[in-house]
């Protein structure tokens, strides 16, 4: 039952309407009232601070929760996105492999590609975003073609995630491959899959790390496989150093 004064408040807001004599009359604010059942199909604006007892649950469904200026914080309890993501002001769409950025040019260990090979690193993506591509890091040497596609967490490929085979270019350098549609990607983790069409490739690789890296042989370029069978392996100089952008 929902304690509220006379004010107009949405439709089906509690199953019950009562006076209250702790919010203003007519106001249509609540107070210190407390609601044990509330549907909304217009929406409601809350003034202040909203307290969940231990045991209740804030259940979105497929929607999203979408932060004003006013932020999130979390008690002794825990947030999870559910099926909509999480979404959060945000301008960056810059996430790094590993969570870890490269301080130079020749941060890590260079790798020469095989064409028959697919290199994985793991990445988090932290809140809802839309994503043009990712900035592979190059190596000292160019050549042919490379592809790239995302997988997400448990290491399918997502094929609405994937880049057109694109001439690489650009020594120690970032090279920015976008995706054929750009992505939007909703938190969590995902796994970059990099494939690359001419022995002349070479790419930047992490020599250490707590995460996913690992490579699938055996492959044909330009077709993604599934990446589960590398989850939660590291395997130094094979994941590579590239960013989402």
């Amino acid at each position: 039952m929902a304690t509220q004064n006379s004010a107009s408040l949405p439709t089906n807001f509690g199953s019950n309407v009562e006076t209250s004599t702790t919010g203003p009359s007519g106001s249509g604010n609540l107070r210190t009232d407390t609601i044990s059942e509330a549907t909304s199909g217009a929406g409601v604006t809350f003034k202040h601070d909203i307290v969940l007892d231990p045991g209740v649950d804030l259940t979105l469904g497929t929607g999203i929760l979408t932060l004003g200026s006013g932020g999130i914080v979390g008690g002794s309890g825990a947030l999870t996105a559910g099926a909509g993501g999480l979404a959060i002001p945000s301008t960056s769409t810059v996430f790094h492999s590993g969570g870890v950025a490269p301080t130079t040019t020749t941060t890590g260990t260079e790798l020469v590609a095989v064409t028959t090979e697919s290199y994985v690193v793991e990445m988090l993506i932290p809140y809802n975003c839309t994503i043009t591509g990712i900035a592979v890091l190059n190596a000292t040497a160019v050549a042919g073609n490379i592809q790239i596609s995302l997988a997400d967490s448990t290491g399918a490929i997502i094929t609405a995630a994937q880049t057109a085979s694109t001439a690489a270019s650009g020594t120690a350098a970032y090279q920015q491959v976008p995706f054929a549609v750009a992505y939007a990607a909703k938190a969590g983790k995902y796994f970059v899959v990099l494939q690359a069409n001419n022995t002349g490739y070479k790419v930047r690789t992490h020599v250490l790390g707590n995460f996913t890296a690992g490579k699938l042989t055996g492959g044909t370029y330009g077709t993604f496989t599934t990446v589960a069978s590398l989850l939660g392996t590291f395997v130094t100089g094979l994941g590579p150093i590239c960013d989402t952008y």
